[in-house]
């Protein structure tokens, strides 16, 4: 749950080894299985969220995209339902 609400933290790529730059192994743990839950979570959506999400680049990122997918949908259903009215209100004042 910590890589989805951010508190385990994204450690740092690299480390300072003697004044040698090095991989940080647990930087290289942190990503697998951050990984790990990008996939499971690609995996319990629909083909085509999927595609929608492929790109995000950290399991935490996944969720305000959901978010702000999910905003987004709702307020175009909202416009939509505006636009039904306002049709439905202009075809009786032309309709007798």
């Amino acid at each position: 749950m910590g890589h989805i609400d951010g508190t385990t933290l994204i450690q740092a790529e690299t480390i300072n080894n003697n004044g040698v730059s090095a991989p940080n192994p647990e930087y290289t743990k942190w990503f697998t299985l951050d990984q790990l839950i990008i996939n499971l979570l690609l995996s319990s959506m629909t083909e085509a969220d999927s595609i929608s999400f492929a790109s995000y680049e950290t399991a935490r990122t996944i969720p305000y995209g959901l978010l702000l997918n999910h905003s987004l949908i709702t307020h175009l259903a909202l416009m939509l339902c505006q636009l039904k009215i306002k049709f439905s209100a202009a075809q009786r004042v032309i309709s007798p």
